[in-house]
């Protein structure tokens, strides 16, 4: 029977993640924070031998807003609303060094490059949204020549991994996607409630079964085998999610225990099965309670390490397991 497989897939991204629906200035202690744990995650990984992709915002790849000016894309999206362009929102709001912390992390991002056993990815350059109105190809395919260019410069690595902002999954953006490098993109669960949809499309309904599938079962099961990762000829693979790490909440501390205990119970099923468990979060989501948070990330490294030994589980970043696939193509 086959190992379970472990990977993890972080949306790093600052402020360029939520410029359209938060205020910049209240967030700079949770954007402090993150840079601040970030460190202390890679080594957490590194000591349980945990690959990690770590999907991030291109516009983090530059040393201040001259960089960032100079780097735009030649096409540029012209969403129907203009809120959801971080162009427009740099013009309105600025993108001085007093905001610094919020929009530019290229020393980080190089240390996350340079760290054994992780991988940087990409997260697109803007941000951008792959099924708001006024998206196209053209823009899309502009933004990643930008991404893929800035990581040559600032690690000289071509990125081959990639996670949709906002998990607005397009597929007819995945020939682009291939035709810039990259050979695997994180998927949305296979349930109705996480398929991809646009910004404004969210239903009270939708958030209830994401919200109340975090404590019991509301859709398949979370894990899955081999044969559940979509492998197609000039696209990338398409690697499922499992399951969103939601972050702790002080106010209902009993509920934090029944997630985490949730979130151990579908690892351990996986490694019984030798199935494939896509765990994902953003770094920022640690920002607000960042003791908590890393707590519950050691209770979680902990609990596969024990499955590592007790059922042969591995872990590997998404690009390894693009790797591999490709390498068992080659072969038969």
């Amino acid at each position: 029977m086959p190992k379970g497989c472990f990977t993890i897939s972080l949306d790093f991204e600052l402020h360029w993640g939520v410029f359209d629906k938060r205020d910049r200035k209240m967030r700079e202690p949770v954007y402090r924070n993150t840079l601040a744990l970030i460190p202390r995650m890679l080594d957490l990984f590194a000591e349980h031998e945990i690959g990690v992709t770590w999907a991030t915002v291109g516009s983090l790849f530059c040393a201040n807003r001259e960089e960032w000016y100079a780097s735009q894309p030649e096409h540029l999206p012209q969403y129907v609303q203009e809120k959801y362009s971080p162009y427009v929102f740099a013009e309105q709001h600025g993108l001085g060094d007093d905001v610094h912390w919020a929009h530019f992390a290229p020393e980080m991002v190089k240390r996350i490059a340079g760290y054994a056993g992780q991988e940087l990815a990409t997260h697109t350059f803007s941000h951008y949204y792959c099924l708001e109105q006024g998206q196209t190809l053209e823009a899309f395919s502009a933004d990643l020549a930008v991404v893929q260019k800035l990581a040559l410069e600032l690690t000289g690595a071509t990125l081959k991994s990639l996670v949709f902002p906002r998990n607005q999954f397009n597929h007819d953006y995945m020939a682009v996607c291939h035709q810039h490098g990259i050979q695997i993109i994180r998927s949305n669960p296979n349930v109705w409630f996480w398929t991809g949809i646009g910004n404004d499309d969210t239903t009270l309904l939708r958030r209830l079964f994401r919200t109340g599938d975090v404590f019991v079962p509301t859709g398949p099961r979370s894990s899955y085998a081999a044969a559940a990762i979509t492998i197609k000829e000039d696209e990338p693979i398409a690697l499922p999610a499992s399951r969103l790490l939601r972050q702790y909440d002080d106010r209902y501390s009993f509920t934090n225990a029944i997630r985490i205990s949730r979130i151990k119970s579908e690892m351990t099923k996986a490694a019984r099965l030798g199935e494939y468990y896509h765990l994902w979060w953003h770094p920022e989501n640690f920002g607000a309670t960042p003791e908590a948070c890393m707590l519950e990330l050691s209770q979680l490294v902990q609990h596969y390490t024990w499955l590592r030994n007790e059922y042969g589980m591995h872990s590997k970043t998404m690009g390894q397991i693009a790797t591999t696939f490709m390498e068992g193509a080659i072969r038969s």
